[in-house]
């Protein structure tokens, strides 16, 4: 008869609604509220027995009082239940801000390790407390940034230039963070900030963003500026030297460096029928050392090629005129040596203008993988 009579009071006084203080909250990481909850009637058995439950206890956390602790960035819903009624509060966790400045870093080359015609770099920006050895295993407690870079395959360093961040792997981007699982254990790869501790690695995996190095008298500066995979806000700058070390297990491609001993400079005019005007250049670095580029421009061009980045990109301007025999001819980009006469395949020839003359740097590489470097004015 006793417990027929309690279960006969609970349901005299049904809940009929539950409502919170709050139906929305935007706090940010550390802050604390606590949510009012009203039931009725008041007299209602559950009165006194609200559960409460976080979606997302990652991001927000909630106690049996109501006591809501921001966590982390991101968003989560906060339910309150009694009876048969719920009420929910939305919960936004601003977005962290990070600001990282370092002054020792390593790089790990890697080569076409993805097979797709580029260089792969994994650059590491180390905090106080953490070093790396010659095999690029790191060891101790702090902070990281971990970037996977790619690069032109005629670059066997990091070079100048803006990188941005891309889910294709192609020349002057870096990968996104992610997880890579192999044999049951968990990597993380890609772009991000870790925390090595003695628990063990925290990351932050890098989403978007983009990042600037420039480089003087073997004194890299890099700026950054990253978005993470939570939308948190990441400042980087680095100043220092970036030593590299060889991960391929290989012999690095020759590298030549031509001082050329002279430039002749031909104007072809549109001598392939593509629409477009054609540069020859003869550069002569000794009597059996010859390369020679031809560069589009446009048929209004006549004077000279204009300032601008050239590759092997078709038919348009800026444009490198890959190699080609005719009739004995050699049309586009060679280089002849003792070795014989080699295509030139791959590469770019940066032309910019100073004080009337024209300046030409050039990194190409030739059908033998062999690094050709040259600079030169005309």
């Amino acid at each position: 008869m006793l417990i027929v009579a309690l279960l006969s009071a609970c349901d005299e006084y049904p809940v009929t609604s539950i409502t919170l203080d709050r139906s929305s909250l935007t706090m940010n990481t550390g802050e604390i509220y606590h949510l009012e909850c009203i039931i009725q009637p008041l007299s209602s058995a559950y009165a006194n027995s609200v559960i409460w439950k976080s979606s997302d206890p990652s991001v927000a956390t909630v106690n049996s009082s109501g006591v809501v602790t921001a966590v982390y960035s991101g968003e989560c819903v906060i339910t309150a239940s009694a009876g048969n009624q719920k009420a929910v509060c939305q919960v936004v966790v601003n977005p962290l801000e990070y600001s990282f400045s370092f002054d020792r870093a390593g790089a790990l080359f890697y080569g076409d390790a993805y097979e797709i015609g580029s260089h792969n770099f994994v650059l590491r920006l180390l905090g106080e407390g953490l070093t790396m050895d010659n095999d690029g295993v790191l060891s101790g407690e702090g902070i990281f940034v971990n970037l996977d870079i790619e690069l032109p395959l005629t670059d066997l360093k990091l070079t100048e230039g803006t990188y941005n961040l891309s889910t294709e792997r192609t020349e002057y981007t870096f990968a996104p963070g992610q997880i890579y699982e192999e044999s049951g254990t968990q990597y993380a790869i890609g772009t991000f900030v870790g925390q090595r501790t003695s628990e063990g690695l925290r990351v932050i995996f890098v989403k978007s963003g983009s990042f600037w190095i420039t480089f003087i008298d073997e004194i890299y500066r890099l700026e950054g500026h990253l978005v993470g995979e939570k939308d948190e806000d990441i400042v980087l700058s680095f100043q220092g030297t970036i030593p590299v070390i060889d991960k391929t297990g290989a012999n690095p491609p020759e590298t030549i460096t031509l001082n050329p001993s002279s430039v002749k400079v031909d104007f072809l005019g549109d001598i392939y029928g593509v629409g477009l005007n054609v540069f020859r250049h003869s550069i002569t670095h000794n009597q059996d050392t010859v390369l020679q580029l031809e560069f589009y421009a446009p048929l209004s061009v006549t004077e000279k090629a204009p300032s601008g980045t050239y590759q092997f990109s078709g038919t348009n301007t800026y444009a490198l005129v890959p190699a080609s025999t005719d009739n004995g001819l050699f049309r586009g980009a060679w280089f002849t040596d003792v070795n014989g006469n080699k295509q030139i395949i791959k590469g770019q020839v940066v032309i910019s203008q100073s004080d009337g003359k024209q300046s030409f740097q050039c990194r190409l590489i030739d059908e033998t993988g062999r690094i050709i470097d040259v600079n030169y004015a005309h």
